[in-house]
């Protein structure tokens, strides 16, 4: 298996083959003989690239997108080590993870809405997908021991990323439940890894994982690592999440939300990784005030929650909190 789909591969190709006769090169045997050893059809020469070889296996990577991983590790290896400890009882706490990672992503229900989704397990009749969206989520963050396995192994934490997003994307099955993207995808101005590179790239970055202090920073990296790849056709900004939370509910940790009041923040830091070549000091910013409110709402009673939630400005519309200068309170 190679590194490009068959027709992208044989464009490629032809495009060698165009590009040696408009500058009047006879090299056409050796453009095939090359094209025959990357696609797998013969076997590599002695002395082949570590990328022709993971072409060849299917495995090859985005490098632009390895430096940046790079260069977020090495930032994160040296920030302030956060703790907030888990709260001894869950409370309202899964609900509102689930609630507001699928709000941010554009999955909008009224709180009451989604309460009565989670509470009766049946999403409503003209939105079934939203509804599952929200069930699917909470599936994933209400089991305290499946939320918080993780692993410093890539290709185990592909798996249980994998297998995070098949629970998550239960009601919508035309967008392959647990599986890579086949389609390029991107936000805005941000195109994310190439499909047949993502496997690859998701394997390199996460290989460093164990090297970072577990906790908030190892936390961010892999949201990072699975940002940027974007693996999967739908439902990416959830499983990254998720993925973040794993690590910090595997060393004991309060999961972080982002609520509302956050996204364009959070969406702008998160864009800032990429076209800033991996700094992350304006998405640990956001984040580390995000995991403070978090850590410091009184998940344990309903009542108080909510009250919380409208007092710290939690459920403000992003665009309307940046015109009207309102800002996510600690409660």
């Amino acid at each position: 298996r190679i590194a490009w789909g068959n027709e992208r591969f044989e464009r490629l190709q032809a495009e060698a083959h165009q590009a040696a006769a408009d500058l009047g090169v006879g090299v056409a045997a050796e453009i095939d003989a090359l094209f025959d050893e990357v696609s797998g059809r013969v076997p590599l020469r002695d002395g082949s690239g570590d990328f022709a070889r993971a072409a060849v296996r299917g495995t090859a990577w985005d490098q632009r997108r390895l430096d940046l991983f790079e260069r977020a590790a090495s930032h994160l290896a040296d920030i302030d080590l956060l703790e907030f400890a888990a709260p001894a009882d869950d409370g309202e706490l899964p609900f509102f993870e689930a609630y507001f990672s699928n709000f941010i992503e554009g999955t909008e229900f009224t709180v009451e809405d989604a309460r009565e989704i989670v509470e009766t397990q049946t999403p409503p009749a003209r939105r079934s997908a939203d509804g599952h969206d929200i069930l699917g989520t909470h599936r994933c963050v209400v089991d305290p021991i499946g939320r918080a396995q993780t692993s410093t192994d890539p290709d185990e934490i592909i798996e249980l990323m994998r297998s995070r997003h098949s629970t998550l994307m239960v009601g919508r099955p035309d967008i392959g439940r647990g599986e890579f993207k086949v389609s390029a995808n991107q936000a805005g101005a941000v195109i994310f890894v190439d499909p047949e590179l993502a496997h690859g790239t998701l394997a390199r970055g996460l290989s460093v994982v164990g090297s970072l202090p577990p906790g908030f920073a190892r936390a961010i990296y892999v949201m990072i690592v699975v940002t940027e790849v974007h693996p999967f056709t739908d439902g990416n900004g959830r499983a990254a999440r998720l993925m973040m939370n794993a690590e910090l509910s595997s060393v004991g940790q309060c999961r972080l939300v982002v609520p509302t009041v956050l996204r364009n923040e959070y969406v702008s830091s998160l864009r800032r990784v990429s076209v800033n070549d991996g700094d992350p000091r304006a998405l640990v910013s956001v984040l580390s005030h995000a995991w403070r409110w978090t850590a410091a709402m009184p998940w344990m009673d309903r009542g108080a929650t909510e009250a919380q939630l409208a007092a710290t400005n939690a459920l403000v519309d992003s665009n309307d909190a940046q015109r009207s200068g309102v800002q996510l309170l600690l409660p």
